[in-house]
């Protein structure tokens, strides 16, 4: 398979560590966002240490990348696993696929197919799905085919509102997506 090139705005995604220390992952990301917004509290802070740790915690083995979105200037929270899969003969991977994933969803999935310079025609499917405590969670999923492997990005949106916004980052996050020859 090819490798990829991947371009996205450092003020809003936050790589994640493949594992080790979440807490001097957290750590290092408070004192960056304190540094960032003087204004934060000690208690967002805590917050964002402890969303970090999980995230970082709880981290899919089988993704290639993940982020934490955290745009700074609204207050936006979620994270996104990119999986890459290398398909094996006469193995197909469609939408229909991520919208039977989504049984669980309170209101009726969205599909949005898509055209992408470097990863062509895909699909992009948000869902509301139940959240912790009374507040649902909005899912985020995408799947490309055509290149030389599949990506499936999976982002999960701490609000609707949140959605919204990491929706059009998103969105323009795989724009900066290339495959790589060998």
């Amino acid at each position: 398979m090819s490798g990829y090139e991947l371009q996205y705005d450092a003020g809003l995604w936050y790589p994640l560590p493949d594992s080790g220390d979440s807490r001097a992952f957290a750590e290092g990301l408070a004192a960056a966002l304190e540094a960032e917004r003087p204004d934060i509290t000690a208690s967002e802070l805590d917050d964002l240490r402890a969303v970090a740790e999980t995230a970082v915690a709880t981290r899919p083995p089988d993704a290639s990348e993940s982020f934490l979105f955290l745009p700074a200037d609204v207050g936006a929270l979620g994270i996104v696993h990119f999986v890459i899969i290398v398909a094996a003969p006469g193995e197909v991977y469609s939408a229909d696929d991520l919208l039977a994933a989504s049984a669980d969803a309170l209101l009726s999935p969205v599909r949005t197919d898509l055209e992408l310079d470097g990863l062509g025609s895909g699909s992009r499917i948000l869902s509301v799905t139940p959240g912790a405590g009374e507040l649902p969670t909005a899912r985020i999923e995408y799947l490309f085919a055509e290149g030389p492997a599949v990506l499936m990005a999976s982002a999960l949106a701490r609000s609707m509102r949140d959605a919204g916004i990491m929706t059009a980052a998103l969105d323009e996050m795989l724009g900066g997506f290339r495959w790589m020859s060998e």
